[in-house]
């Protein structure tokens, strides 16, 4: 979710605040991105799932299993440009250290999707203040996007939770219909110090969350959009 990619106030108001989730969201939702419903990209991708479904064991050379990952890249790299085209800044695909080598990302996505049942993407904004992850989980048949970055270190907790939801407030106010739109699939995941815990919560139950960690401090913020197209 872009709602707080850029990294300070001014630039939370700016009109490109929601572009990025906006047109994720019309790709993921559209008959061109093939990762609609799990089913629109080449014939191995399908297969893929519904081995994972049935519990049918992977194969490092399976033929399916190499489609489904260069089908997932290949649609890594469109959604790159179109984003690119969107918000007139470059956006780049991938993780540097597989630059000039497509093969290890390949390989690697193939046992990522062989052993963990998942394959990620990662996409690089200038002038963000994260890159946009995104991961599908193929036993859950969910994609989840988020964006990662540091709470405010000079407030405290309440402050904390207010800043985050002075930022969600903005982005509904800029634009109202797309962040009605997308809301319930949004959900906040406060990161915090000193502790493997998270805390997931909704953009209507910020302010639930206080009581339950008044004596903690949250090292991050992540926000999430999540698509679930297991839903019936």
């Amino acid at each position: 979710a872009h709602i707080l990619l850029f990294d300070n106030e001014l630039n939370i108001k700016d009109k490109n605040q929601v572009e990025i989730m906006r047109e994720v969201v019309k790709y993921l939702e559209s008959d061109k991105s093939g990762v609609c419903g799990f089913h629109q990209m080449k014939p191995g991708w399908k297969d893929v799932v519904e081995k994972i479904n049935s519990g049918t064991r992977l194969k490092f050379s399976d033929t399916d299993l190499n489609d489904a990952v260069l089908s997932w890249q290949q649609e890594e790299k469109d959604l790159a440009l179109i984003l690119s085209r969107s918000l007139g800044v470059f956006v780049n695909s991938g993780e540097p250290k597989y630059r000039g080598n497509l093969r290890a990302r390949i390989d690697d996505d193939k046992k990522k999707l062989m052993r963990q049942k998942l394959l990620t993407s990662n996409l690089r904004v200038k002038g963000a203040v994260s890159d946009i992850k995104i991961e599908a989980l193929f036993e859950k048949r969910i994609i989840e996007m988020y964006v990662t970055f540091k709470a405010p270190q000079d407030k405290k907790l309440k402050g904390q939770l207010n800043w985050i939801n002075r930022q969600l407030d903005n982005c509904r106010k800029k634009n109202k219909e797309t962040f009605q739109k997308i809301k319930d699939e949004i959900l906040i995941e406060i990161i915090l110090k000193k502790t493997s815990r998270t805390e997931r919560i909704s953009v209507e139950t910020i302010d639930d969350i206080y009581n339950e960690i008044k004596d903690r401090e949250i090292k991050e913020f992540r926000i999430l959009y999540i698509k679930d197209f297991g839903k019936t």
